[in-house]
């Protein structure tokens, strides 16, 4: 038994207490100072996600007086803080000298030269540049996912099939087969019928007889090219001609996204292709004589410069697929507007803005991502049906749905392509129901296939194979009279050049003008500063 009462068992006991109370603070002091250090850490985590960078801050040890390498002033960080009776802060470096509370938060502690500091600007405007490409690719990636998503949620959604949308595409679709499967058998037929195809002479001689009672156009930029306005596609054509408007894609100048963003380099290309710059070409007042001669049904056109118009043709023998210059609509309000509303806006490298919202004036130009108009969707489906003879001129045939259009013609009309090389050649892919349906049916020109019997190219210049065309129709007389309103034009644009060039020389020489009296200017502020100089000398 341990006796309580006994020295040596409390002196031991005591002991064994106070060491245990040590040993207790001194586990109590690490873990402050493990907070501590912890606190620490994350205040400079915060300054950090803050952006204060460490070399912002002043450096420690620099006189006020010191220079570096350079002979850049160094500023003096070992200050002491005191307070004045007011209570405000007085900065002091370690020779008392008081010091302004500015000089403590500069942030550019040395100072380089000018060649340095145009240089930084040049960098950071550079890399302001390519971060806004890369936002714009981001942008595009972001709105194509939408249209993604957009597409699931309607395909996801379950709709019965008493629903009028659904009864709708059921009948339609059901029309497309049947008209599929009755233009499969009609070519096949007449297939059998007529074993040789017909040849550019045949066609001319028909023409010639009057046989042709319903000639229906589709032409592209393509009958324009003569006229000094370039196609889009081409090896020399519009899309590689737009390397110093800084898109993304050279399509994105005629995409509505992108337009809405950024309507500059649109307006700053419609100066150039603007109507009343051109003259029509020979294929345009082909289109005219046609016209002259009762047998034009219809003239669908991709283009946008409005040549078939000066060309003489009226607005009941012209379809514009991608719309035109001729009119304008507001973005916003939809408020319409004339062509010569928005064309001294384009001449002076403005943005036209509606009256109404200040919004941005558009020409009704189908861009990408907009709807064909209303007149197109209704007249193919008039006016294709009746054609029997199909004249395709000029164009590549692949932007929808212009290019489909060359199936809508029965299978007894002939389809003439007058272009530079041979385009839409006969596949089964570019028929939805020939895939579905299965067969050897498609869609497509049969030029070199055995089963041709209605397909006829002329590789070539546009304007050349209308001559040739002329020629063997036998119509050089009316032709020739058409023509004359041609030299009209060139006459009158001669003229128009002949005044703009006298314009810009006038406009030279008021600039030289200007250019001498601001170097005169110059010379006597240089003069002035030279005697205050010299008065200054004097006076010290």
């Amino acid at each position: 038994m341990i006796d309580p009462n006994n020295c040596e068992h409390k002196r031991k006991h005591s002991y064994y207490v106070g060491t245990q109370i040590q040993n207790n603070e001194e586990l109590i002091s690490q873990k402050t100072k493990k907070k501590k250090q912890n606190e620490k850490t994350d205040k400079k985590n915060i300054n950090n996600k803050k952006g204060i960078e460490k070399d912002i801050k002043p450096k420690i040890g620099f006189q006020i007086d010191s220079k570096n390498e350079k002979g850049n002033t160094l500023v003096n960080t070992n200050q002491k803080k005191k307070k004045n009776d007011n209570g405000n802060e007085k900065i002091k470096n370690e020779k008392g000298i008081v010091l302004n509370k500015e000089i403590r938060f500069k942030k550019e502690i040395f100072t380089g030269t000018n060649e340095e500091k145009e240089k930084n600007k040049e960098k950071q405007k550079e890399k302001q540049k390519e971060k806004e490409k890369q936002k714009e690719k981001q942008k595009q990636k972001q709105r194509q996912n939408n249209n993604y998503n957009e597409r699931i949620q309607i395909e996801n959604e379950l709709l019965p099939l008493n629903h009028p949308i659904i009864f709708e595409l059921l009948q339609n679709f059901k029309s497309e087969i049947e008209n599929y499967q009755h233009h499969k058998k009609e070519s096949e037929r007449l297939a059998k019928k007529n074993p040789s195809p017909l040849s550019f002479q045949d066609i001319c001689n028909k023409l010639k007889n009057n046989e042709f009672k319903n000639v229906v156009v589709m032409c592209g930029a393509g009958i324009s090219v003569a006229a000094g306005i370039p196609d889009f596609r081409s090896a020399n054509g519009l899309y590689k001609q737009l390397d110093g408007y800084e898109l993304p894609y050279p399509e994105a100048i005629f995409d509505i996204s992108y337009f809405k963003d950024k309507p500059h380099p649109f307006f700053r290309l419609s100066k150039k292709l603007f109507p009343g710059n051109f003259v029509p070409t020979k294929t345009h007042y082909f289109f005219r004589l046609l016209q002259k001669k009762r047998i034009l049904r219809m003239i669908f056109t991709q283009n946008i410069d409005t040549l078939e118009r000066v060309a003489g043709i009226k607005d009941q023998y012209l379809v514009e697929a991608h719309g035109s210059f001729g009119k304008a609509t507001c973005v916003k309000c939809k408020k319409k507007y004339g062509q010569n509303f928005i064309k001294p806006f384009i001449f002076k490298d403005q943005i036209p803005k509606c009256v109404n919202c200040d919004g941005v004036v558009k020409p009704d130009i189908v861009f990408f991502g907009e709807s064909v108009p209303k007149r197109f969707r209704i007249q193919k489906n008039i006016d294709f049906p009746k054609a029997d003879l199909l004249l395709v001129i000029g164009t590549s045939l692949v932007v929808q749905p212009f290019c489909s259009l060359i199936e809508e013609v029965s299978p007894s009309c002939p389809r003439l392509l007058i272009n530079r090389e041979t385009v839409r050649r006969f596949s089964s892919e570019f028929n939805i129901f020939s895939q579905i349906l299965g067969g050897e049916g498609g869609g497509g020109f049969k030029f070199d296939l055995e089963d041709n019997y209605r397909d006829i190219k002329w590789i070539g210049e546009c304007d050349d194979g209308i001559q040739k065309m002329v020629d063997l129709c036998g119509w050089n007389q009316e032709f020739d009279e058409i023509l004359k309103e041609r030299e009209i034009l060139f006459k009158k644009k001669k003229q128009n050049k002949v005044e703009e060039m006298g314009k810009l020389v006038e406009n030279e020489k008021e600039k030289e003008k200007e250019k001498e009296k601001e170097k005169e200017k110059e010379k006597e502020k240089e003069k002035e500063k030279e005697k205050e100089k010299e008065k200054e000398k004097e006076k010290d």
